[in-house]
């Protein structure tokens, strides 16, 4: 699956601007984080960082999967700019 949608807005997670560090090889591939990615790990940093975290007792599946919830909506603001 290359794009996920979140609240009615399409992501395409593999489209080249969405790289968080593009770094290309000798044939023009792009390679390295999504920016979806980069967005859920800074979003990690700050989930352990807060102690009073919205979702802090999640963990492991549901601590991940809320902090890509939160990486999507990242993504949809970025793209509505």
């Amino acid at each position: 699956m290359t794009g996920t949608t979140v609240t009615g807005a399409s992501i395409d997670k593999a489209h080249p601007t969405n790289m968080a560090f593009p770094v290309a090889n000798e044939h023009g591939v792009q390679h390295g984080m999504t920016l979806r990615d980069y967005f859920a790990g800074q979003a990690l940093a700050g989930y352990f960082a807060a102690p009073n975290t919205p979702h802090r007792n999640a963990c492991g599946k549901d601590a991940a999967e809320y902090l890509y919830i939160m990486a999507d909506a990242m993504m949809k603001a970025r793209a509505q700019k």
